[in-house]
């Protein structure tokens, strides 16, 4: 899955796009107008240090890589990170990326492969 790397970008998102949240992340939607589906993520540094920071970043980079089959394309998708996240687990964090991803339709078919 490419990434969302302008701030720009990343503006347009918040401003114009539509958001679902539970309590661990919060996920952006807006279409693209590309093939593709696209993907950002921001973690503050409320969430911690830059160890606990960086590993959230690689699991959800690693939850989408392993579903983007099952997610549609033609969106950038920007997934904020909150506090409460940066003390949960790998299966806490699937769960509620694939929790907010069904409440967006962004799935193509239901489950993936969550793993």
């Amino acid at each position: 899955m490419q990434s969302v790397r302008s701030n720009h970008r990343f503006r347009e998102v918040y401003s114009n796009g539509v958001s679902v949240a539970d309590s661990l992340l919060v996920v952006y939607k807006l279409p693209n107008n590309l093939n593709i589906s696209r993907l950002g993520i921001t973690v503050s540094g409320k969430v911690g240090n830059a160890v606990v920071r960086n590993r959230q970043k690689r699991r959800l980079k690693e939850i989408f890589r392993l579903n983007y089959n099952a997610i549609k394309t033609g969106y950038d998708i920007i997934v904020i990170v909150r506090v409460k996240a940066g003390e949960s687990d790998y299966g806490a964090l699937c769960g509620s990326v694939m929790r907010l991803l069904k409440k967006q339709s962004l799935m193509i078919k239901e489950g993936g492969q969550a793993k």
